[in-house]
This record gives C-alpha cells, sequence and structure tokens, in this order.
C-alpha cells in the first residue's frame, strides 16, 4: 500500500488502495446500475432532500454497514489496512476505542463534469453518512 504523503502536521492521512479493488467497486456499482438499484444522489437543502444537479450530480448505489458482497468486503479489509497505517503513523489513534463502520454509505458516480458544485458535509446530529469516491 503506497502512501500519499501529506504535512505531518495536517493529521490528514492517504493511501492508495490496491486497483483491483477500485475496479471490482466499480463492476458492483455498474452490475446494480443495470439492474435498476442505484438512485440519483439527493442533496439535502433546507431540510428537504432534493435532486438539484446545480448543487449534486451523482449517481448513488446505498452500502448497507453489514454487507456480505465479496467486493464490498474486500474493500473493507483494505479499508483497515488504511486505518492500521494511520494508526502507526499517528499514535494517539491507537488510545481510542476503536473503528469500524456501523451505518450505510454510498458508492457515489459521477460523470465527467459532475459531482458537488457547493461546499458541503455529509453529518447530522444522530446520524454520520459516509461517501467513497471511485
Amino acid at each position: 500500500m503506497i502512501e500519499h504523503k501529506f504535512p505531518y502536521e495536517s493529521f490528514i492521512g492517504g493511501w492508495y488502495i490496491s486497483e483491483s479493488i477500485c475496479d471490482d467497486l466499480i463492476k458492483l456499482f455498474h452490475s446494480a446500475k443495470e439492474k435498476g438499484h442505484t438512485i440519483i444522489g439527493l442533496q439535502k437543502s433546507f431540510g428537504k432532500l432534493q435532486i438539484d444537479k446545480t448543487r449534486k450530480d451523482a449517481e448513488e448505489l446505498v452500502i448497507k454497514w453489514n454487507s456480505t458482497n465479496n467486493f464490498i468486503l474486500n474493500y473493507r479489509v483494505e479499508l483497515q489496512k488504511v486505518i492500521e497505517n494511520y494508526a502507526k503513523k499517528y499514535d494517539a489513534v491507537n488510545y481510542q476505542a476503536g473503528f469500524n463502520v456501523n451505518t450505510n454509505y454510498n458508492l457515489q458516480y459521477y460523470k465527467p463534469g459532475g459531482g458537488f458544485k457547493v461546499f458541503i458535509f455529509s453529518f447530522t446530529f444522530y446520524v454520520c453518512f459516509y461517501s467513497f469516491f471511485i
């Protein structure tokens, strides 16, 4: 796993996962799309979920936090390696209770020119949604 270098003081860590893992996630997305299981990306604006491609232009596949799909399980193994690398770099992380994905998350697909058009963050008081871009 190759590290992407950031200034140590930033506390940002990044590692490149296997290209084959990414390829498998892309295959999973396109297979789900063919079956009609993807959705147009919704954006919350003034308390309402809505499609607004001037703010967000994406197609998404919701992944259940406890998915047993092999492509997702392989991705989770790679994600765990990233967390372990981060913990080696920033030892204070080892004093935390641990990390796990315990909410659903989205695989997001952007056509050329798509993506987020405004500054966003994905957090609500009770639930935190994590987005993984492919």
